[in-house]
């Protein structure tokens, strides 16, 4: 389904609002990272903040572990047979990071600074469910949509586990999306 006339506008002034948004002076000098892919998506995926190739490109999941994340998206699909649309977002719009150029998960005053621009892009984007990545926002994020939790694909980069069984689980979401499909 494409975007809707009305999620388009909702878009924008979502934009407009959060675009100056400078509550966490420390880190607001950046960019500000939105979310890129489909509206009204099979599932959301949502990750912790943006990271140096985030900040520059304006776009979620384009780093190392992003590039990583979109091809396993693209395993995933293929192990279950399926075609499944995504949204990429992160809990957090800006970069999170402190000298020497590193990145660090988001502080809780930042995290709660963010809720509110968070749940207005769920709530616009439409997802029928959303995949928390990572343990932090799994921990800091309730969505009252269904969710499953999927580590970090920075996991995956750390070695932590391989991309195939990473492309497994992520076939396991696709496989389990089904039965919300026949809920609706």
């Amino acid at each position: 389904m494409s975007i809707t006339a009305r999620q388009r506008g909702a878009w924008r002034k979502h934009r407009v609002a959060w675009g100056n948004c400078d509550k966490c002076a420390v880190i607001c000098d950046g960019s500000k990272v939105f979310g890129r892919g489909q509206f009204s998506p099979d599932v959301l995926f949502l990750g912790i903040a943006p990271g140096e190739a985030e900040d520059a490109m304006q776009l979620p999941f384009v780093g190392k572990s992003g590039r990583l994340l979109n091809g396993c998206w693209e395993d995933a699909q293929g192990i279950a047979d399926q075609v499944v649309t995504a949204y990429f977002l992160n809990m957090v719009l800006c970069r999170t990071w402190e000298k020497p150029n590193r990145n660090r998960d988001p502080n809780d005053s930042e995290i709660e600074n963010c809720r509110p621009r968070l749940e207005r892009a769920i709530n616009i984007v439409e997802p029928r469910a959303v995949v928390r990545l990572g343990r932090l926002v799994q921990s800091k994020v309730v969505v009252p949509l269904p969710t499953f939790d999927v580590p970090h694909p920075a996991h995956v980069v750390r070695g932590g586990m391989t991309r195939s069984q990473y492309s497994r689980a992520l076939a396991e979401v696709i496989k389990n999306l089904d039965g919300i499909r026949n809920r609706e």
